[in-house]
């Protein structure tokens, strides 16, 4: 935890469970859990997803800005964009 405090100190994190080599927290104001980890090499470091939890929604309606205005250049309106730890789905330009 004190890894969370240092790298996101105006978030509040609390314990949740470790599973499968990684630790689970949940951070006030947020519904999703925070993973951290650690890189399995040498130096050790460790990681997390804060900044996607914090970025999510701007994250997924950039991708489908993009994605859409790739897909009307050839003509294609409706699709469904998923990604690790997201998704969006686009009917006649209009993300839904």
């Amino acid at each position: 935890m004190e890894y969370l405090e240092d790298k996101y100190p105006d978030y509040t994190f609390t314990y949740d469970n470790y599973a499968d080599g990684r630790a689970y927290y949940n951070v006030e104001g947020f519904d999703a859990r925070v993973v951290v980890g650690i890189a399995q090499r040498e130096p050790l470091e460790y990681y997390d997803n804060f900044q996607f939890i914090k970025y999510r929604d701007d994250i997924v309606d950039a991708l489908c800005d993009l994605t859409g205005a790739i897909c009307s250049q050839v003509g294609v309106s409706d699709f469904n964009l998923s990604f690790y730890g997201g998704y969006g789905w686009m009917r006649d330009g209009e993300l839904t």
